[in-house]
Parts: C-alpha cells; sequence; structure tokens
C-alpha cells in the first residue's frame, strides 16, 4: 500500500472534483455515486461526502500556510471550490444541472496549481507526507485499539476509551480509503489521534505500572510510525530515536517548568 508524495488534500479534491465533472452522468446525484462508489442516504456515503468536505477544508487551512502571496492569489478561488462541491442552489437529482458544469477551467486549474505549491513548500509535513508505507501505521492503530480496549475502566475512563478507539478506527479507515481520499488525510487525522492519546495520558493516575508501561511503549512506536510515513524517513529506527528525542526534550521542559513552580512555592 503506498501513495504519491505529491498526495496533498488539494490533490485529492481536485481528483474528485474533475471525476464529477466528467462523470457524464445525468446529473449530480449519479455522478457522486459513481464518484464514492456509496448508496445515496446510505451512512457511508455521507461518511466519504464528510471526508471530501474534510479535503476541502485541509486545503484552505494549508494555504495560510504559505507565503502571502501564494495565499492571496489562491484563495481567489476557494469559494469557487466550495461551490463545486456544496452547490447549494442546484437540485442534484435534475438533468438540468449536468456535472459538466459546477466548476469552470479556472477554478479546477487554480486548485492544481495550488496543490502543487502546497506539496513543494510543505513537503514531509501532515499536508504534503513523503512516505509510501502505510502498513506499519496501520499495525500501530490495530495495536493501540487492543490496548486501549483491554485498558479496564478504573484506569481509563469508558468515555476516554470510546473516543480515542473512534479516532483510531477512523484512521484505519482512511487507509483503507487511501486511494480515494489521499495519504495527507491519513497523516491529518493520525496527528489528530495522537495529539488524544497523549492528553489521555494525563488521566492515567489510577493506572498500574505494567498499563503505564505499556502505553509509553506503545506511544514511542506510534510516534515512530507516524513520523516514518510523514518524513519518509529511510529506517524506522531513525523514527524512533527521534521520536525518543522529542519525548526526552518534552519531559525535560516539563521537568524544569515543574522544579521553578516548587522554587516559587517554597520561597517566602
Amino acid at each position: 500500500m503506498s501513495v504519491a508524495n505529491a498526495d496533498t488534500a488539494p490533490h485529492r479534491l481536485y481528483l474528485i472534483l474533475s471525476r464529477v465533472r466528467n462523470s457524464n452522468e445525468p446529473n449530480m446525484q449519479k455522478a457522486w455515486i459513481n464518484v464514492l462508489q456509496a448508496q445515496w442516504g446510505s451512512n457511508e456515503f455521507s461518511r466519504r461526502y464528510s471526508e471530501v468536505a474534510s479535503l476541502l477544508t485541509d486545503t484552505i487551512e494549508q494555504l495560510y500556510a504559505l507565503p502571502e502571496r501564494s495565499c492571496e492569489r489562491s484563495l481567489r478561488y476557494a469559494f469557487s471550490w466550495w461551490q463545486a462541491l456544496i452547490q447549494p442552489k442546484a437540485n442534484w437529482s435534475a438533468s438540468n444541472h449536468p456535472p459538466s458544469s459546477i466548476i469552470d477551467d479556472a477554478a479546477l486549474d487554480h486548485l492544481e496549481a495550488a496543490a502543487d505549491i502546497i506539496a513543494g513548500s510543505l513537503s514531509a509535513t501532515s499536508a504534503a507526507p513523503a512516505g509510501e508505507n502505510l502498513e506499519g501505521l496501520a499495525t500501530q492503530c490495530k495495536f493501540w485499539i487492543r490496548l486501549i480496549e483491554e485498558i479496564d475502566d478504573v484506569e481509563l475512563s469508558g468515555s476516554i476509551k470510546s473516543e480515542l478507539v473512534a479516532q483510531l478506527r477512523h484512521v484505519l479507515w482512511l487507509i483503507e480509503n487511501v486511494d480515494l481520499f489521499g495519504g495527507a488525510r491519513v497523516a491529518r487525522e493520525t496527528n489528530r489521534a495522537m495529539g488524544s492519546i497523549a492528553q489521555a495520558s494525563t488521566s492515567l493516575d489510577n493506572a498500574s505500572p505494567e498499563t503505564v508501561g505499556r502505553w509509553k511503549k506503545a506511544w514511542f512506536a506510534l510516534l515512530a510510525a507516524c513520523m516514518f510515513f510523514t518524513t519518509g524517513a529511510t529506517m524506522f529506527q531513525d523514527a524512533l530515536t527521534a521520536g525518543e528525542g522529542i519525548v526526552k526534550e518534552i519531559g525535560g521542559v516539563v521537568d524544569q517548568i515543574q522544579g521553578e513552580d516548587g522554587q516559587k512555592n517554597a520561597s517566602p
């Protein structure tokens, strides 16, 4: 399983809108059914269409990370991209509004141009991951799901566990559908899940030493897999070593802050 280096959110949005536009279907409804490969009105259709909307959200956010001139030039077409996706005034089942009319050449071309700029400017980040192998990331997500489900509710609340598992399953779903939504969405949602896991770490006060130890080891492995995919590290061990270094630096900062707070509290 692999993805292209230029597999950004705007690249995927461009491909999807192009497929809808060139579908030769008689109306919008059938065009989107064809492109998303999901039944109209089904939960899967809603899920897939919402994911396409997330591609637009990510695209606009990433444009603001570009130099001001590039950002402003691309954002002139953002409303056209939104209209192409949402079609707020169109009857999706009507034949008098064919899919070929959802977006003009200029707006579509500028979406592709924006994708190329993002791929070059934000390379080796979650916006434009440089790695190609997703098997390791999928393996770590599955391991984390098992780990979380095995933890007793006394050690970690059921609501936190449910949220973490749902996010990790979403990552796995995106990996399964990477050919449609792309690797950048995988990287993006993996980062989100990792943030939730990091936050949940502060709620392990009642966890046993064994659980805490398993949690820490699993964290390093997930961090390494994410870095391996995002940065395109040539060796998994390089990513793991880098991940350990980052965690140690964060830990050092926390210890320093706690030490300073302790000194302040101890002073008369």
